[in-house]
């Protein structure tokens, strides 16, 4: 990537935003959140719907692997790594996106093999899942200067549940068109205290005191 996308430590210039909102401490966990979705989301559709490709190659590969061997105990996993090796290899695209998917699918066969929590019957879902976070984890949690402010880190802590809920509604959308250019910010609003000195009967006021009596 262009020097010029580099902001500060490793944090591409696509993350700045969200980072400098976690930063300042001004914006609510729930604003801090849609940024970084928003940057997350252009991130995943900058990088193209090869992943997608991939994905259900690997899944239909992984689902004749189990057929043809009797079950998960009796799978051949050498051989299932190496195929979508090749399959990742002979692709045509961008090195970065194809070792992100190859990360995506060995985290997948790894759960697999050893008793992990896998959706055999969507495993082209499970894969695009896993490479999403994969994103997200390599491009901005990993690219977080190390001498960053602790409280930046605790925030996204709380924030990683709302970031994975919209990864997986992502990846079962992705999974289902074929494409990440229909993928969609979810709607986030947090739960507004009533401060009893305001005027709770001015126009904005009783549209959210409407939205509080409705959660």
């Amino acid at each position: 990537m262009p020097d010029g996308d580099i902001v500060r430590g490793g944090l591409r210039r696509l993350y700045q935003k969200p980072y400098e909102a976690l930063s300042e401490g001004k914006a609510t966990l729930d604003e801090c959140t849609r940024s970084l979705l928003k940057s997350l989301k252009k991130d995943i559709q900058g990088k193209g719907n090869l992943p997608i490709m991939l994905a259900k190659n690997m899944g239909e590969i992984l689902t004749n692997a189990i057929d043809d061997s009797g079950g998960i105990i009796f799978t051949d996993w050498t051989t299932l790594r190496q195929e979508f090796n090749s399959l990742v290899r002979q692709a045509d695209g961008s090195p970065r996106v194809k070792e992100l998917v190859l990360r995506a699918s060995r985290r997948v066969l790894h759960d697999l093999q050893y008793g992990g929590e896998v959706d055999i019957s969507c495993s082209s879902k499970e894969i695009l899942f896993r490479y999403m976070i994969e994103v997200y984890e390599s491009e901005f949690r990993e690219s977080i200067p190390t001498d960053a402010e602790k409280s930046i880190f605790g925030c996204l802590e709380k924030m990683d549940p709302k970031v994975i809920s919209a990864i997986d509604k992502w990846s079962e959308k992705a999974d289902e068109t074929g494409m990440f250019e229909k993928l969609r910010l979810p709607l986030l609003q947090e739960k507004r205290e009533i401060n009893l000195d305001e005027d709770l009967l001015s126009g904005h006021n009783i549209i959210n005191l409407e939205r509080l009596i409705t959660l």
